[in-house]
Order: structure tokens, then C-alpha cells, then sequence
């Protein structure tokens, strides 16, 4: 699904690519992957690794970040006009052709650690936790959106690239673009760098529809 909204007052264009999934599609097994993804996926792709991937974003004054939330996972980007055919085959090689090199996986899964780390060092994270644990049983809603430290280690770049490939396909894409473009032009670089794939994506997880309390929960660490 495509927006397009001509804005000519200032030479920016603003990109916003959103799926469903994150923290509803995942388990106590594998929690803490969408985190991971959205850290690794603008580190290397498409015929640049992570370094040639930043050094070309730089040299356009453009910027590309994921966020994983609970419900969705979104990809930004941010540019100059003049650059914008560029630049969207970057962002959209993020989309496409992610590298989960080895290298930078275990940087980035090793920052996440650290992140768990210091959030067990929170009392008030440590009561935010213990709540979600409290008000669900079987919602992924339960979890946390960094994982905890099992889980985050046994992740691997397949399982992110598995993870990628199952729900940031094109076709399950909400994509925005706002700012100094043409619609037309927008429509034909969309086209030609977001195409879609081959075979259908895989049904979407369903979360357990559970009951609200009937009386107070009391948890205690």
C-alpha cells in the first residue's frame, strides 16, 4: 500500500515503510529478534557492507533507521529531493537485501546484551516487566521488546534473515512518501526497487485472546 503526498516548500522527502508484527509475532524462544533486526538491518546491504552502506548515506546528507515496537516494525528515511532515487534504493535495499553479516550481528547482538543488562539494573524497569508478566499469560505482550538474555543469545543471522523474510516482504508493507517528488516518479522508483515476491507470505500469528483479571494479581522479586 502506497501514499504519496506532494509537498514543494521545502527540497526534502520523507520515507516510512510499516509492517505488522515485532513483539505479536514472537515467542519466549525467539523474543528480542525484532530488536535485533531492526539494528542489523541497515548495517550492509545490497552490494555495500556496512561501512560503504554509511559512507554512501553520508554523502547524499541522508539518514535510514528501523524501530521495532510492539505491534509493527518501521523503516525511516530521510533525504534531499535531488537525491531521491538514490537514496530510496538504499532505503529500499534495507527491505530487499539485508546482509546480517556475521560481524556486524555479533556487535549488535552484543549491544543488545548489554541493554538487558542494565535494564535488570532498573528497579523501575524490573516493575514494568514484572506487570506485563502479571496482566498476560500467554500474550506476547508478556515479553519484552529487547528480549531477555537466553533468548537474545541464541539468536542467529539466518534467524533474523528467516525472520525478515517472513513479514518485511513488500506486499505487507504500508509505504509512505512525503515531500518535493513527483507521484508518477515516486510510483515508478517504488516499482522498480520494492518488487514484489515471488510466492505469498506466510499467514500472520494469531495472539491468544485472553481474559482480563477478575481480581487483583500480586508478583513479587
Amino acid at each position: 500500500t502506497l501514499f504519496i503526498r506532494e509537498e514543494r516548500t521545502v527540497p526534502l522527502v520523507a520515507v516510512r515503510a510499516v509492517a505488522q508484527g515485532s513483539l505479536r509475532y514472537e515467542t519466549p524462544e525467539d523474543n528480542g529478534i525484532s530488536t535485533l533486526l531492526a539494528r542489523c538491518l541497515t548495517r550492509g546491504a545490497g552490494a555495500l557492507d556496512a561501512e560503504a552502506f554509511t559512507d554512501a548515506l553520508d554523502r547524499l546528507s541522508g539518514s535510514v533507521g528501523a524501530t521495532a515496537g510492539r505491534s509493527s516494525f518501521s523503516l525511516r528515511g530521510d533525504f534531499l529531493a535531488r537525491h531521491f532515487d538514490r537514496s530510496f534504493e538504499l532505503f529500499a535495499s534495507c527491505l530487499t537485501g539485508p546482509h546480517f553479516a556475521a560481524r556486524e550481528f555479533e556487535r549488535e547482538q552484543g549491544l543488545l546484551l548489554q541493554d538487558i543488562h542494565t535494564r535488570l539494573d532498573k528497579p523501575s524497569q524490573i516493575a514494568f516487566d514484572l506487570f506485563g508478566k502479571a496482566l498476560w499469560s500467554a500474550h506476547p505482550y508478556r515479553l519484552h521488546p529487547h528480549g531477555e538474555e537466553a533468548s537474545v543469545r541464541a539468536l542467529t543471522p539466518a534467524a533474523l534473515a528467516d525472520f525478515h523474510g517472513a513479514w518485511l516482504r513488500p506486499e505487507r508493507l504500508t509505504l509512505s512518501v512525503v515531500g518535493d517528488v513527483d507521484a508518477e516518479h515516486v510510483l515508478e522508483i517504488v516499482e522498480r526497487f520494492l518488487p514484489r515476491r515471488e510466492g505469498s507470505a506466510p499467514p500472520a500469528p494469531t495472539p491468544v485472546i485472553e481474559a482480563g483479571p477478575h481480581a487483583p494479581r500480586e508478583v513479587r522479586q
